[in-house]
């Protein structure tokens, strides 16, 4: 199996998002071609009234918008500077499913994406983005942990 040429890294700018950032940059930088595609996906927040009202915030959301592009950026840089080309996208929407559409929109050959381990509870509440990827990606993904502290 050849190695992959384009790798999908969906990021939340955790620890254990840039722990699988350099696993990808490793994957990237030895194949010819070789890419890493940096995505971060958001939800749109919305503040809910007890008369049953929603609204968006527009301040709120273009606040996101902004420190998750700079959040992307500097991790774009990084990767520049190592030499490895790549590329950048800023979704709105499911994390989930953003991940298994931007395999297909990029043509990603591997997911490479951080994992916090959750358990119990937490783990019952919150979901595992990871695990739904895992479950339902038609290309292989690799999970990584946060370093050892």
């Amino acid at each position: 199996m050849p190695l992959p040429k384009v790798v999908l890294v969906p990021t939340d700018f955790s620890e254990s998002s840039d722990a699988a950032l350099s696993y990808a940059m490793s994957i990237a930088a030895a194949t010819i071609g070789g890419r890493i595609v940096l995505l971060h996906a958001y939800a749109t927040p919305v503040v809910a009234f007890p008369t049953g009202a929603m609204a968006y915030v527009p301040e709120i959301i273009s606040n996101i918008v902004r420190q998750a592009e700079d959040e992307l950026l500097k991790r774009a840089e990084r990767v520049k500077g190592a030499g490895v080309a790549v590329e950048t996208s800023l979704k709105n929407g499911d994390p989930r499913d953003s991940v298994l559409l931007a395999i297909d929109e990029f043509h990603a050959d591997m997911v490479c994406m951080g994992t916090r381990g959750r358990r119990g509870i937490a783990h019952m509440l919150i979901g595992s983005v990871a695990e739904s990827v895992v479950r339902t990606s038609k290309v292989p993904v690799l999970t990584v942990h946060r370093p050892a502290t």
